[in-house]
């Protein structure tokens, strides 16, 4: 389920432009902020279970 829409942001971005190499570090900060996102969250549910 997550790994579906981390595919679709990454195919999104591909599809938007052939990106140079200089947006590479750009495109993986993002991707670690939604993974820290998605880990908080995910904690947080297991906290209400």
């Amino acid at each position: 389920m997550i790994l579906s829409s981390v595919f679709k942001v990454l195919s999104i971005l591909r599809l938007d432009s052939c990106l140079p190499v200089s947006c590479y570090p750009h495109i993986i900060k993002i991707f670690k902020i939604g993974w820290l996102h998605v880990m908080k969250i995910h904690s947080t549910y297991q906290e209400i279970l």
